[in-house]
């Protein structure tokens, strides 16, 4: 009887000690998986977000050229529209005087619709950067 109750005590015991381990295996499993599982999410999370503040970089940098790109446009039409008036006036006037007033005329007034067409232009493009902000 006696080692009958002594084998039956060791066998619970070695029960609750494999128990024992198990579990603690177990909870080690989890918490690696659980941490494996968070690194992958934040991983994952990062991608994303740096993709969406290259996109907006690339954006911001696209209309920023954009609007580069018009300004130069209305810089080149404008000095050809000048250029084309101030043949068209040499031709038309034969006065020195006349034909300076006329030149400086187109100037002012180029350089106010240049003014005008940049002020526009980046107010549009305030606007833009302010509704995307």
């Amino acid at each position: 009887m006696t080692t009958l109750a002594i084998t039956v005590s060791l066998y619970k015991f070695t029960s609750v000690m494999t128990t024992l381990a198990i579990t603690v295996s177990f909870y080690k499993f989890t918490s690696v998986m659980t941490t494996l599982a968070i690194t992958v999410t934040l991983y994952k999370f990062t991608c994303v977000m740096t993709t969406l503040a290259m996109t907006l970089s690339l954006y911001k940098f696209t209309c920023v050229m954009t609007t580069l790109a018009i300004t130069v446009s209305l810089y080149k039409f404008n000095c050809l529209m000048t250029t084309l008036a101030i043949t068209v006036s040499f031709y038309k006037f034969t006065s020195v005087m006349t034909t300076l007033a006329i030149t400086v005329s187109l100037y002012k007034f180029t350089s106010v619709m240049t003014t005008l067409a940049i002020t526009v232009t980046l107010y549009k493009f305030t606007c833009v950067m302010t509704t995307l902000a």
